[in-house]
């Protein structure tokens, strides 16, 4: 019997004495919020837009004169300076691959490459030295377009990248006078701007710009005819790529 009291004594004391317990709280866990970086690596895109360009073009042509002089037939030979400007301007589109290195704080720096196919013409009639309309009209197009460039920017709330480019640029120009077509490869520095924007972890938007102002090319189009062009374009372009 005395065991007995004893042990229910004990009890009560263990549920009554209990209730004055404080249990100290566990802070809850703090799970750090990793962002996944779905910028750096390779990708591919396609892209469309508008290409417009402006070349700045010098003819020159000899040629013989006949003329009388107290009936005496005298020949002579003309050397004849004529130009024009020309901006052929059209639809533009291509493919472009690239990679991209995500850095500290937010930057990005990639290598991009790009070519596009377009097919812009213009002709017109050539002005001579003396102001003059000359009888010889003169085309240009320029056809197919490739691009190396650098590209830096900005990440802004992981979607978001504003950026710049540099690099050099490649073109062919075709010029045609006097039924006679003559083309010539020419390269020259390109800079531009941009934004890409992403959509999801692996599929991205951009607008981009691109200036490209390429070394002048002397066309011996004929013996006795040749011209020279300096030219430059204007690039605007949207398109969509596929980050791996």
């Amino acid at each position: 019997m005395k065991k007995l009291v004893l042990s229910m004594v004990a009890i009560s004391a263990m549920v009554y004495g209990g209730k004055n317990v404080s249990i100290p709280e566990v802070p809850p866990i703090s799970i750090p919020h990793v962002v996944v970086d779905s910028w750096s690596g390779p990708y591919v895109g396609v892209a469309i837009g508008y290409v417009k360009g402006k070349g700045d073009n010098s003819v020159d042509r000899r040629y013989t004169q006949s003329s009388t002089f107290s009936e005496v037939a005298i020949t002579t030979t003309v050397n004849e300076s004529s130009s024009n400007s020309l901006k052929p301007g059209g639809f533009v589109g291509g493919v472009f691959a690239g990679y991209n290195k995500k850095l500290d704080n937010n930057f990005l720096i990639g290598v991009e490459g790009a070519y596009n196919y377009l097919n812009n013409k213009k002709s017109g009639k050539l002005i001579k030295s003396d102001g003059t309309q000359s009888n010889i009209s003169y085309k240009l197009k320029q056809k197919n377009e490739a691009a190396l460039y650098l590209r830096f920017g900005k990440i802004i709330d992981n979607r978001y990248m504003p950026y710049l480019l540099g690099g050099i640029s490649w073109s062919k120009l075709y010029a045609t006078a006097s039924g006679v077509t003559k083309s010539k490869s020419t390269t020259g520095p390109t800079i531009g701007a941009g934004v890409e924007i992403k959509i999801n972890k692996n599929w991205n938007a951009r607008v981009q710009y691109r200036y490209s102002k390429y070394s002048s090319k002397r066309f011996n189009i004929l013996p006795n005819l040749s011209a020279k062009t300096k030219y430059k374009s204007h690039m605007v372009q949207v398109g969509i790529s596929y980050q791996f």
